[in-house]
């Protein structure tokens, strides 16, 4: 309950921010490679993806959090379906979430978290089947 109304007081107050530009990895899946924006400050971790109209088939978004916890995440406010890695400080998947649907309402669940990870990565939908990851692969920040 208190991280429900946590992450709905964060998005309420970030509906008016500007989009920063954030800064940008390489994250490697295997043979495939992607741009991947850094959100690591809470109001970069707060808005995400939101409001965003697409997501290119190469593109992605890397949550760094201050340290190894069960980081749960939402589709508040999303366009489009997404799948999402949790990895732990060794880069190492610790879980994963395929195909998750836009959320439009207050009514968000929360997804994942159920192992201890460090880093979040939100792919476009069908990267985890297209990619044939599985828990235990490696991925390469870079």
């Amino acid at each position: 309950m208190k991280k429900t109304l946590f992450l709905l007081l964060i998005s309420v107050l970030c509906l008016g921010c500007q989009t920063e530009k954030l800064e940008k990895k390489q994250a490697c899946l295997k043979d495939s490679c992607f741009t991947v924006e850094v959100a690591e400050t809470l109001k970069q971790q707060a808005r995400g993806l939101m409001y965003r109209p697409s997501l290119g088939e190469k593109e992605g978004m890397l949550f760094i959090f201050s340290k190894p916890d069960l980081h749960g995440m939402w589709m508040k406010n999303m366009n489009f379906s997404l799948d999402i890695i949790w990895l732990n400080s060794s880069y190492e998947i610790t879980e994963m979430r395929e195909n998750i649907a836009p959320c439009q309402s207050n009514n968000c669940i929360s997804y994942g978290g159920a192992s201890t990870s460090l880093y979040v990565l939100e792919f476009p939908a069908g990267t985890i089947k297209k990619n044939g990851l599985k828990i235990g692969d490696n991925i390469k920040i870079k």
